[in-house]
C-alpha cells in the first residue's frame, strides 16, 4: 500500500515500514529475529511487492 503513489518511480523497492511490520510479527510469532528482504515493488515496476523472510539467531 505504501508503493502505490510511486508506481514506477524507483530503482529499489521501498516498503520500509511493511517490511518492519512483517518482521515484527514473524519475531513475536517465533522468538527469533528475521531479515525480511523485499525481492519486488511496485514503485520499481514491479506488478506487486513480495517479501522473503528468513529466521536469525533467538531472540
Amino acid at each position: 500500500f505504501e508503493c502505490l503513489p510511486f508506481r514506477d518511480n524507483h530503482d529499489r523497492p521501498i516498503s520500509q515500514f511493511f517490511r518492519g511490520y512483517l518482521a515484527g510479527i514473524f519475531q513475536q510469532l517465533y522468538g527469533k529475529n528475521v531479515n525480511v528482504i523485499e525481492t519486488e515493488c511496485i514503485a520499481k515496476g514491479d506488478k506487486l511487492c513480495k517479501f522473503v523472510i528468513e529466521s536469525g539467531k533467538t531472540v
